[in-house]
């Protein structure tokens, strides 16, 4: 149960399994994880990007799809601002509602 509540298994001085918290991540370790979580918000915008750029190109595109284009892009290039070396000192910018 102590594993499911996020502990860690180790062992005392006399080498019986103790449960514990784990370590705080490094600030590398912080930075590493911003930014794959970066990377894979950016990925969700691009392919939520990409058919509605299709109807736009194809000039098909509808009123709401335009602005939802436009919130999506201005959402792209805030999250590419996100500077994940300040991990975790800064905030993801919120998705766009549809």
């Amino acid at each position: 149960q102590a594993q499911a509540d996020g502990k860690i298994i180790t062992s005392d001085d006399k080498g019986n399994p103790v449960a514990i918290d784990p370590p705080p991540l490094t600030q590398e370790e912080l930075v590493a994880q911003a930014e794959r979580e970066k990377a894979s918000l950016l990925k969700q915008a691009t392919n939520s990007i990409a058919p509605l750029q299709d109807a736009s190109d194809l000039g098909i595109a509808t009123d709401e799809e335009i602005k939802q284009l436009t919130d999506l892009k201005k959402y792209r290039v805030q999250l590419m601002r996100v500077d994940t070396s300040k991990a975790p000192a800064f905030e993801w910018p919120t998705y766009p509602a549809d």
